[in-house]
């Protein structure tokens, strides 16, 4: 989780977006949850100076040599990424942990995570997660900005040849 929260506070506390980090808590009698919600927007292009070089930016923040920076950045469009650790509790100990992340964030962002991740040495990839993540790598080859691309289609036909 640490490593997640780092990347998020950087991210949300960046020239690229105005955002804040705001910590939870949920503690019952048999489960405990504890993490961060982030929320922002992108930031406005400045009336007068440079705008951020968003494709250096992302990829200082999340350590990729070619970050993929296709699609929109309005600033009109919220964004939020939320880190939760849960685990059971049993007296003093804790067990069945867990952690879920959840980015609802642009594609040039959503895709940086998921770069991000896979850069990470101690992920542990199972069989299934490796077929998904090569179908996604696939997905995200193909030319998505290209102006009357039918994208329902084109994902039925990557789909088929697999």
């Amino acid at each position: 989780m640490g490593v997640y929260t780092v990347l998020l506070d950087e991210l949300f506390g960046s020239d690229l977006l105005d955002g804040k980090k705001q910590p939870s808590m949920m503690d019952s009698g048999h489960t405990v949850n504890v993490g961060y919600s982030y929320k922002g927007f992108w930031r406005k292009a400045p009336l007068l100076g440079k705008e951020p070089d968003i494709a250096s930016a992302i990829a200082d923040i999340f350590g990729l040599a070619d970050p993929d920076v296709r699609g929109g950045r309005s600033p009109h469009v919220s964004l939020s990424a939320s880190t939760v650790f849960s685990a059971h509790k049993s007296g003093e100990c804790l067990h069945s942990p867990m952690l879920k992340l959840d980015f609802q964030l642009t594609h040039m962002l959503n895709v940086a995570v998921f770069r991000f991740t896979e850069l990470l040495p101690e992920l542990d990839k199972q069989d299934a997660a490796t077929e998904k993540i090569a179908m996604l790598n696939r997905t995200l080859a193909m030319d998505w900005d290209r102006t009357g691309r039918d994208h329902f289609a084109e994902l039925k036909r990557v789909k088929q040849q697999n």
